[in-house]
């Protein structure tokens, strides 16, 4: 009887198993700084993606130090929150953006006001295009949630061994969001970036020399691997690891041999 009920068992065990796997290899989630994850920074910026307040176009840069990050990833998504003392605002198309990730070959202590000096070998556009945000936080709780978000057109490799990570934000025509949390006078990040109406001749001349740097920045949501999926129009096909095809060739094993002792036990 203990057998015949370990093999009907078996499915169920098997599913279990494969559910935990999966759910092991779901995104991970940084925030940096680590210590604002849950608490909110001691200032706000409209940089970069709110900087219609200061200027006509901007580009802009921010590293985040690789300590506040545990493992490598592929980064998939980008989120901002509203700092609380501010309005929310509905969705605000930002007409051209364009975004790139990198790993950079300096770190947030000596970060170069010529932005070309910042860019690592390793440089790809994240994002490119028409971008459309809005933050509906409204009296709190505080902080406000990371509900501007930034889904990634392309994902980028990052290995915090290698260096501190590079945001690097170009906005030709510059327009007003919201203004983001951020945190000043910290040692996890550092921005340079240009202001006022010399920012589109900057952008149009190439990578040059930032007009403003500091160690501040917006505290920011990065997310690793797959971010929360959109619900399926389709069958959901699930192709497993290698290590998941081994525990399934083991459970089938398993009840290969549970059926041979029970049909020798029903034959005796």
């Amino acid at each position: 009887m203990f057998r015949s009920k370990l093999i009907l068992m078996l499915p169920i065990l098997a599913f279990l198993v494969l559910s935990s796997t999966f759910n092991a290899n779901a995104g991970v989630v940084f925030v940096v700084p680590n210590a604002n994850t849950n608490v909110e920074g001691n200032t706000q910026n409209n940089f970069p993606f709110s900087c219609g307040c200061c200027a006509s176009s901007q580009h802009y840069q921010q590293l985040y130090a690789s300590s506040q990050f545990s493992q490598s990833c592929l980064i998939t998504q980008i989120a901002i929150r509203r700092e609380s003392t501010f309005s929310d605002i509905g969705p605000t198309m930002i007409p051209n953006i364009t975004i790139g990730l990198s790993t950079s070959p300096n770190n947030v202590t000596n970060m170069s006001i010529t932005f070309a000096n910042n860019i690592g070998v390793d440089a790809v556009t994240v994002f490119s295009g028409p971008l459309t945000l809005s933050t509906s936080c409204g009296a709190g709780p505080f902080p406000c949630p990371f509900d501007q978000i930034i889904t990634l057109q392309q994902g980028f490799p990052y290995n915090p061994l290698n260096g501190d990570l590079l945001l690097d934000v170009i906005t030709p025509a510059c327009v007003f969001t919201s203004v983001a949390d951020a945190v000043a006078i910290n040692p996890v990040m550092a921005r340079a970036f240009t202001t006022g109406t010399d920012g589109g001749k900057l952008v149009a001349d190439g990578l040059t020399l930032a007009s403003g740097s500091g160690t501040q920045g917006i505290v920011t949501r990065l997310v690793c691997g797959e971010p929360p999926p959109e619900p399926p129009s389709g069958p959901i096909v699930i192709i497993p690891t290698m290590g998941q095809w081994g525990m399934i060739i083991a459970l089938i094993i398993l009840g290969f041999f549970a059926v041979i002792a029970l049909r020798r036990r029903t034959e005796s």
